[in-house]
């Protein structure tokens, strides 16, 4: 027989090799066709022959495997002795007291659980066929060699169940093979699991060489038979659990099982012929990467996702590799509550207090997105980084340290057969809802917000995560979120600019009502509503970008740069105080802070009256719209010289995007500060000689080109020298000589020794929360004028996403600018 053969070509392997000299001849036809005696029996006859094993033997007798079992194929088989089996009589959750109170199902899941396909030593069974380790394997068991009946009141409670009320269905607990979890020495080594992680997982004490599957130890090993290898085990080797099975049946966690029934769903599998009924398969809604559940059976998304499904018994975390099944190397684990722990959790004086006190002290009231963050921050997706050697160093699946001692928190473990199951005597909350963005995730008046910083739009929340920031957040409540001017639309005709009324539709999807930005009528059409997600996801980011400050809110300071790099006015950051962006200013729409969160783990909280909007005037409007800007503006429009490079706006359009107004050229995405002289000290540079007058440049050059070059150039640099980087404001922060660059550079051809070559030139600011005074580096001194009230004035250079304004439907890139008129001209040479 081929599987003989095998055999003995393994035993040949570990023969002296000058056994395996010896003179052609016709005996290596005998050796072919001979059963040497160390062979041994098939493995039914060695069963049969130990007298010790007459349950087993009765079993592959009543499964029909008698005949397999003493002559075809290659077979592994993992059996145990009579006396295991009484033991199994004597105590087991089902109140079996003898092999005749067996069913047929599980007899026939009891032998196929034991078998293997082929035949494998222990330490090949560490191994996968590629030679990668095999901490999970499975065996003959089919999903379908078992198909439960449950019983209508022993379903989870959600409405996808409800409708089966009063009838009982086939339900399979997952649709994918069940795994042996291989606890052998090559694996324990190769995964780092020592022996006291073990020990505390199992409850079993391992010897240096000993060999478990699950928590159960093989006692005999290696036993050679004509068909295959047999490995003895201690105790019966019974099917265990899932986790979701586990967490089902333990009464000491119902309340976390009754929320976690929530994601529960009967997803049809097959048919069965002989009843006419539907098989169905239970899985959980989750977010998975591999096998994600995120809608019901008509498209509507879940309000809420687990990391994993639970009751999948093929778990893996990634994608498979060329190497390996992924679900091969690991499995997941969870943190299970008791019932007291979620109590305490839940209740006055708890750490889930805010959830309790939102809504009425109730589970039954919490929004199922709430429960979905709670009940995934207790799934991992790693057993091997979920041991107790590796607690010291844990963190949740958010990035969150996770604290936790295994001889005070764990009350309980279990090894399932997707993962490891600890039951705590603690709740580990998502520290999301201890950030800035807890009352977001709590509060059903702000379900756009919420949506917005979450994964189907923003993910925004990955950036308000940190607890290596303080975060200063500004949230609009869902009725707030109106008269939003789209800055996109400004660039449209008359009759299509658009204010925005951000709504949540029945899809559960963000969508905005557009009105005319002019009279306030709804506009028809295609154009009366915006449904497309990347869209609303553009503006969404503009608006979080711009109602988000890093740092804190500073006594005497009302000027702040958002995350977006937008200006932000704050007067204080108490209910009642003025909060306003540029746009806000330029609508005279002043916002006013309605409630606060202060203290959260890394910031607080503000609730706004309204949305902050940026500028939407050009830097290139705002310096023509102030006829006390006229000199500066001139200069700045001068008739460069064609092919120079040398001018200061630009229309900048592309194949792919154009501003909506003259840019400013060298402007990108950050912000900046523009100085702009009075127009008489623009006029007494002009008349000393510091500077040329651009309409008088081709008089003074005679003619010759290239002093008509060196005369615009030095005006080019002249003018950018009063363009620095980063916005500074009066109000703003505190500053003592900070050295800022501009935008003119010490090139070679105007080298300054004390400064680095084709670096730009630095201008230092003073500001004392009143006044700015400016030093540059040339010695000279100039002061923001507060008189006319020409500073503070906030403008905004933005691009567009197409070459026709008309046809532009995002925000590209901005540009945040602070103009602030000064006493005097700022020399660079």
């Amino acid at each position: 027989m081929v599987n003989i053969k095998n055999l003995i070509k393994i035993a040949l392997l570990s023969l002296p090799i000058y056994c395996l000299f010896f003179s052609c001849s016709d005996k290596f036809d005998e050796w072919e066709n001979h059963e040497p005696d160390w062979l041994g029996e098939n493995i039914y006859d060695y069963l049969k022959s130990r007298g010790d094993c007459n349950y087993y033997v009765r079993l592959i007798e009543d499964c029909g495997y008698k005949e397999t079992m003493q002559r075809t194929g290659s077979n592994t088989l993992f059996f145990s002795s009579d006396a295991a089996f009484e033991r199994f009589f004597q105590n087991n959750a089902s109140g079996i007291k003898s092999y005749e109170e067996f069913s047929d199902v599980f007899k026939n899941m009891l032998l196929r659980l034991s078998m293997l396909n082929n035949a494998y030593l222990i330490d090949r069974l560490s191994y996968n066929e590629k030679g990668s380790l095999a901490f999970r394997r499975t065996t003959y068991l089919q999903p379908t060699d078992t198909i439960p009946l449950v019983n209508w009141s022993e379903l989870p409670k959600n409405p996808y169940f409800s409708k089966f009320s009063g009838e009982d269905i086939f339900l399979l607990q997952d649709h994918t093979q069940w795994t042996l979890v291989q606890f052998f020495p090559s694996i324990l080594k190769g995964k780092n699991i020592s022996d006291e992680d073990f020990a505390f997982i199992t409850g079993e004490i391992r010897e240096e060489n000993d060999a478990f599957l699950y928590n159960s130890r093989i006692i005999a090993r290696d036993i050679v038979c004509k068909n295959g290898y047999l490995h003895e085990m201690d105790e019966l080797l019974l099917p265990p659990d899932n986790m979701a099975q586990y967490i089902r049946k333990n009464k000491e966690v119902s309340i976390f099982n009754s929320l976690m029934d929530r994601f529960a769903y009967p997803v049809p599998y097959s048919f069965s012929e002989l009843t006419g009924d539907t098989i169905f398969s239970l899985r959980y809604f989750n977010s998975s990467t591999v096998m994600p559940l995120t809608t019901d059976g008509s498209g509507k998304l879940s309000e809420g996702l687990l990391y994993y499904d639970p009751g999948w018994n093929k778990f893996q975390a990634t994608v498979n590799s060329p190497q390996q099944e992924m679900w091969e190397t690991d499995m997941g684990a969870m943190l299970v509550p008791t019932n007291e722990a979620m109590q305490a959790y839940f209740s006055p004086g708890g750490e889930g207090e805010e959830i309790y006190n939102a809504f009425g002290g109730s589970w039954d009231n919490v929004p199922t997105s709430i429960v979905a963050d709670i009940i995934a921050n207790h799934q991992r997706y790693s057993f091997i980084n979920s041991l107790p050697s590796r607690f010291s160093s844990m963190k949740d699946e958010a990035g969150y340290d996770i604290t936790i001692n295994k001889d005070e928190d764990i009350k309980e473990t279990f090894i399932a057969r997707n993962g490891l199951i600890y039951v705590v005597n603690k709740v580990f909350p998502p520290l999301d809802y201890r950030t800035v963005m807890g009352p977001v995730k709590v509060d059903q008046d702000t379900r756009i917000f919420n949506l917005a910083i979450g994964d189907s739009y923003c993910q925004f929340k990955y950036y308000l995560r940190s607890i290596q920031n303080l975060f200063q957040f500004f949230v609009t409540p869902d009725l707030s979120m109106i008269d939003y001017l789209d800055p996109v639309s400004l660039g449209y005709t008359d009759d299509k600019k658009a204010r925005w009324r951000f709504a949540i539709n029945e899809s559960g999807n963000i969508i905005a009502r557009r009105y005319n930005a002019i009279t306030g009528e709804r506009l028809t059409g295609s154009d009366s509503i915006v449904t497309e997600k990347n869209i609303i996801k553009n503006r969404l980011e503009d608006i979080l970008n711009q109602q988000t400050i890093i740092g804190t809110i500073n006594h005497g300071q009302e000027y702040y740069i958002t995350k977006g790099g937008a200006p932000l006015r704050v007067k204080g950051n108490s209910v009642g105080n003025l909060v306003v962006g540029g746009g806000n200013i330029e609508q005279d729409k002043e916002l006013q802070i309605i409630k606060t969160y202060e203290n959260k783990s890394n910031g607080s909280t503000y609730y706004l009256s309204g949305i902050v909007e940026s500028a939407t005037v050009s830097v290139y409007r705002t310096l023509a719209n102030h006829t006390e800007f006229s000199e500066f503006f001139r200069l700045c429009n001068a008739s460069w010289p064609e092919g120079a490079d040398m001018d200061i706006f630009t229309n900048l359009t592309t194949d792919r995007k154009r501003a909506l107004d003259s840019k400013v050229k060298f402007f990108d995405l950050f912000n900046y500060t523009i100085y702009v002289p009075t127009n008489q000290a623009i006029q007494n540079a002009i008349t000393s000689g510091i500077i040329p007058d651009p309409d008088k440049i081709s008089e003074l050059a005679g003619g010759d080109l290239e002093i008509e070059y060196e005369l615009y150039d030095k005006l080019r640099r002249f003018l950018r020298y009063h363009f620095q980087d980063n916005s500074v404001f009066i109000k703003g922060e505190i500053l003592n000589k900070a050295e800022y660059k501009t935008a003119t550079i010490n090139n070679k051809e105007h080298y300054d020794p004390n400064y680095p070559l084709n670096k730009f030139f630095p201008i230092r600011v003073t500001h004392d929360g009143d006044n700015i005074t400016l030093y540059t580096h040339k010695g000279g001194t100039a002061k923001v004028i507060k008189d006319n009230n020409l500073y503070n004035l906030i403008a905004r250079d933005i691009v567009v996403n197409h070459s026709s304004t008309i046809n532009a439907t995002q925000i590209e890139t901005s540009s945040w600018v602070v103009i602030h008129q000064v006493d005097d001209v700022l020399l660079c040479e």
